[in-house]
């Protein structure tokens, strides 16, 4: 072999070890993640598998429609985000939250930690985005948990392993934890799914495809749920974006002219 290809097999041998040092280090750090995530799944959620069954759950969404309900008081409420300044109205047993991107996300995250009641704080699986993650020193006596990235269309059932859904809101999340306690039924109020804010502010528009994205989310949470959870019923209170898709039901307080 004359020199000149002697030097061309040493380039090629040098660039096919890099390519399996690339190969093997994305390899392990995926697997580290993975073990990571189930690691933090496990004990974050192992006790709550079934611990809901032939119960009530109340998913508390931060939409304009939240103003009209009544808690439920034998229901289990789980809140999210902003909805924790409902806490003098609402007993909420568990908090989510996974947005972490202004001043007002800080407030509204050192506040949750303070709240009386089991508290989970997320963070995207694979794709960290540091200018959005919790800081990890505001995280101290609360669970924390993976979602997967926006549209994944896989959705698991056994949340301990995998990380929970995500279609551009935190309710997702909630409503994924929700199921994997079993509950005889789930109620969504504040769901709205439409442009008019929340509850406690109305000048923050949604925007149409974040819409778009969380009714895709919604349609399939229903297959998910007919799927895997047969006799669990959904039921939405007051639906504006959602209605027709689960059972509807209707506050007296409340008329579709309003939202």
């Amino acid at each position: 072999m004359s020199g000149f290809y002697k030097i061309i097999w040493i380039i090629y041998t040098i660039i096919l070890k890099i390519k399996h040092l690339i190969f093997f280090s994305s390899s392990y750090q995926s697997f580290c993640e993975v073990a990571h995530m189930q690691s933090v799944h496990q004990e974050s959620f192992g006790k709550y598998k079934n611990c809901n069954l032939g119960k009530d759950i109340v998913i508390v969404g931060a939409g304009p429609t939240l103003q009209y309900y009544e808690p439920i008081n034998s229901a289990i409420h789980i809140g999210v985000n902003r909805t924790y300044k409902l806490q003098d109205k609402i007993k909420f047993d568990f908090m989510f939250a996974h947005d972490y991107a202004n001043g007002e996300s800080k407030t509204m995250i050192q506040n949750i930690s303070k709240m009386d009641c089991e508290k989970f704080f997320g963070i995207t699986f694979g794709k960290p985005m540091v200018n959005r993650a919790i800081p990890e020193c505001m995280t101290l006596g609360v669970h924390r948990y993976f979602i997967s990235t926006p549209l994944n269309k896989m959705i698991y059932p056994d949340i301990r392993f995998y990380p929970l859904m995500d279609f551009h809101s935190v309710i997702f999340p909630a409503i994924h934890f929700a199921l994997f306690t079993n509950p005889k039924r789930i109620y969504l109020v504040g769901c709205d799914v439409s442009h008019h804010g929340h509850f406690d502010t109305k000048n923050v528009k949604i925007l149409d495809k974040n819409i778009d994205i969380m009714k895709i989310g919604y349609e399939r949470v229903k297959e998910f749920v007919e799927l895997h959870y047969p006799d669990t019923e959904i039921i939405s209170i007051n639906p504006v974006g959602l209605k027709g898709l689960f059972i509807d039901k209707y506050t007296k307080e409340f008329s579709p002219e309003k939202t």
